[in-house]
């Protein structure tokens, strides 16, 4: 799969929150996150299968994107 990895501002642009947000998410374990060097990089393929599993906030973000 050659699918471009988003940066934490582009996710949070398309899930319609914050930078810090995104962060809490990362924390919380509710978002995969993969590292390039030490800056984290997401594939919106895997955000779009975790959050469906997720509560209907993030399934509510995700319909925002």
């Amino acid at each position: 799969m050659n699918e471009r990895m988003l940066s934490r501002r582009e996710l949070a642009e398309r899930l319609g929150v914050s930078m810090d947000t995104v962060d809490r998410m990362v924390a919380r374990r509710e978002l995969r996150v993969h590292r390039v060097g030490k800056a984290p990089r997401f594939l919106w393929s895997e955000i779009v299968q975790d959050t469906a599993e997720q509560p209907v906030s993030m399934a509510a973000a995700l319909r925002r994107a």
